[in-house]
């Protein structure tokens, strides 16, 4: 895993073991940390992310953001 990543929000995933990864979670801990709510920047920051640890992670790691990704499209998670 990448330890020395500092993009706005990767923090979540340094700090949650990745079977336990979840995108609500995710956009919970950016707002906790008063990065501010605006869509888009919190979106394109998420997905940036992810390209990064599935290109760089680990075989889990890869697996699990491929997960989040297909969680992120999903009707109910649009809803938010």
């Amino acid at each position: 895993m990448i330890t020395d990543f500092s993009e706005p929000g990767f923090e979540y995933f340094l700090s949650t073991p990745c079977h336990i990864w979840d995108a609500v979670r995710y956009h919970e801990a950016w707002e906790n940390s008063n990065l501010g709510l605006d869509k888009a920047t919190l979106t394109r920051s998420f997905h940036k992310q992810l390209e990064i640890i599935k290109s760089k992670g680990t075989k889990e790691e890869k697996e699990n953001a491929i997960r989040l990704e297909k969680q992120s499209r999903s009707i109910y998670f649009h809803k938010l």
